[in-house]
């Protein structure tokens, strides 16, 4: 077969005017970024860089221009940080090898709201009263949360992303929940979801609490009888007490009296 050859000059201008649309994506997210260090008031002096796409020299100008820095620093291995830091941290989670201890908090990127739907309630819709944030941005995983429904019935749970992602489908998850028969006044269904370290979102728990009332008979007249009798035993031994108080003292005037007999001086009577 003939071979056809090609030949094209292609300079750095033109190739990152072509490169355009995916440079204003990256500079969203450096913006994105700056805005959240800001927000939280954390210092930077420098701006480390690793992966393979800060090697184009348009990405590294926009990180010096944003984060108003002389110029970004490079002292990691590009390729290989990210790799080793992956291997490192499947060998902190098999039982099979042992390493260093490091303690690595995962971020959560993505807010996930939960909504929940009554059958009772299924003409009522977007009712703002049955949604909420479940796991917000930023928090750390894995994390659980629990949410308590003062209502009986059968009900739909939904799980989502709350902002749209470009290529991800918002709904994570939708279970149907079937309540069990309830029987008491006070109950309250009671759910709770996990979002695990591998940032997956799941229901883990739906349970039925019930609260009910048993009247126990109070016995008060033996507590007060026994009352009674306790004052009436402390009153006895106060008389008792003050009985020999009492004997007591007047031994000791008797003994005082024949003391002073004894010391009178003796006279004899003479006739005459």
């Amino acid at each position: 077969m003939e071979d056809e050859d090609l030949h094209y000059t292609l300079n750095r201008d033109d190739l990152e005017a072509l490169c355009n649309p995916m440079a204003l994506k990256i500079r969203e997210t450096l913006l994105e970024l700056k805005q959240k260090l800001d927000d939280k008031k954390i210092p930077y002096s420098d701006v480390e860089i690793v992966g393979g796409g800060t090697r184009i020299p348009f990405v590294q100008r926009q990180i010096q221009e944003i984060f108003g820095v002389a110029g970004v620093k490079r002292t990691l291995n590009a390729s290989e940080s990210v790799a080793r830091g992956c291997a490192l941290m499947s060998a902190m989670m098999s039982p099979l090898f042992r390493v260093a201890e490091y303690q690595v908090e995962e971020y959560n990127l993505y807010p996930i709201r939960a909504t929940w739907q009554f059958d009772s309630d299924m003409e009522i819709e977007n009712d703002s009263k049955n949604t909420g944030i479940l796991f917000s941005e930023g928090c750390s995983i894995p994390s659980f949360k629990s949410i308590s429904f003062p209502k009986a019935g059968n009900f739909t749970l939904a799980l989502f992303y709350d902002k749209d992602i470009e290529g991800m489908n918002k709904l994570l998850a939708e279970y149907k929940l079937q309540a069990p028969q309830i029987t008491e006044k006070e109950f309250k269904q009671k759910i709770r979801v996990k979002l695990g370290q591998s940032g997956l979102v799941e229901l883990t728990e739906y349970t039925v609490e019930e609260t009910y009332y048993e009247e126990v008979p109070v016995k008060t007249e033996k507590k007060e009888e026994k009352k009674e009798d306790k004052k009436e035993d402390k009153k006895e031994d106060k008389k008792e007490d003050k009985k020999e108080e009492k004997i007591e003292e007047e031994k000791k005037e008797e003994k005082i009296e024949e003391e002073k007999k004894e010391e009178a001086p003796k006279t004899e009577l003479k006739a005459k």
